[in-house]
């Protein structure tokens, strides 16, 4: 077997390594949702939340805004995440109004955005403006807030421009202007089986050329 032949073969099984031990990917999964709640149209606001990360990091992928029934939005959104001290704006988006931003679990529209890792046992706020569309602050059936997070408090700051929400109001559990799509871990993630597949093939492919090369020097 010469050199070049045996790197290539080395380096098509490690490849083949690395996607075998990688760890799966995951679905990305919103951080919260609701069946119903009392809503309101109360505009020049950020709306939203201060929440914790659980024993492991999240990665975003996307940012949302509240749709009421999920019919469209009058004005567009901007919708950020901040450190906890709401100093550092570490990404945002703006959901356009209307429908063209994709509607999730029928309460949200989506952007996508670069991936952001948020950090195990951190603490983060989330805000959007409120616009010229109704946003829920109280009495919410259905309620699910993904285990992988806690959802400390609600936050608000008057302004018709997006800014860092400060302001707590202990008698609502939360503001829910915008909301984030996200997946366990830092965002690596897995090639479909077919990819795997194709990676055996190829790799025993080439053992086998080596190999019937020896045979025939021989």
């Amino acid at each position: 077997m010469n050199l070049t032949k045996l790197m290539k073969v080395g380096a098509g099984l490690v490849a083949l390594s690395a996607l075998l031990f990688a760890t799966p990917s995951q679905a990305a999964q919103p951080a919260f949702n609701f069946t119903s709640a009392t809503t309101q149209a109360l505009s020049n606001f950020t709306v939203g939340y201060k929440f914790t990360i659980g024993s492991s990091d999240i990665t975003l992928s996307q940012l949302g805004v509240f749709d009421k029934d999920g019919d469209g939005l009058l004005s567009a959104h901007d919708v950020g995440i901040w450190d906890s001290t709401g100093t550092t704006l570490l990404t945002s988006t703006t959901i356009a109004s209307g429908t063209g931003a994709t509607l999730s679990g029928g309460n949200f529209r989506y952007n996508n955005i670069a991936n952001l890792t948020l950090t195990a046992n951190t603490s983060y706020l989330i805000g959007a403006t409120t616009g010229s569309d109704e946003w829920a602050y109280d009495n919410y059936t259905g309620l699910s807030i993904d285990p992988a997070l806690t959802i400390d408090e609600n936050r608000y700051s008057a302004g018709a421009t997006l800014i860092a929400p400060g302001t707590n109001n202990p008698a609502f559990p939360l503001f829910s202007g915008g909301n984030f799509m996200f997946s366990l871990g830092s965002g690596s993630s897995v090639p479909e089986p077919g990819t795997i597949a194709l990676l055996f093939a190829s790799g025993f492919s080439s053992l086998g050329v080596v190999a019937r090369n020896r045979r025939i020097r021989k």
